[in-house]
């Protein structure tokens, strides 16, 4: 299955809130790809899973991730973060543009 293109993960909104928004393809029994924009000024939230491992591919903007308490790194297009079981995560869009990134997990 072909998805539209441009990064587009062709889901549905699951989040909708005034700082970041999610969009997630259910497609696949065992896997989720979903796409989340991240507005200028703005951060997702600490949040971490138990059961299933996750890869961040940042494809426009820049910005900062944290895993578990370790220090900031900065992130920018074409950056891939491997998040592994368990591990709390945030990141940051401190730049004027929004910050697009791809997370694909297993269920």
């Amino acid at each position: 299955m072909k998805l539209s293109g441009n990064w587009n993960t062709d889901g549905k909104t699951t989040v909708n809130e005034s700082n970041y928004s999610v969009v997630d393809n259910e497609t696949l029994k065992t896997m989720t790809l979903s796409g989340m924009t991240i507005k200028p000024n703005s951060e997702s939230f600490r949040h971490g899973h138990k059961g299933h491992e996750e890869i961040y591919m940042f494809v426009r903007g820049a910005g900062e991730m944290q895993l578990n308490d370790d220090p900031k790194f900065n992130v920018k297009s074409g950056d891939i973060v491997l998040i592994p079981d368990g591990t709390t995560h945030e990141v940051w869009n401190n730049s004027n543009e929004d910050l697009y990134f791809l997370m694909i997990y297993g269920n």
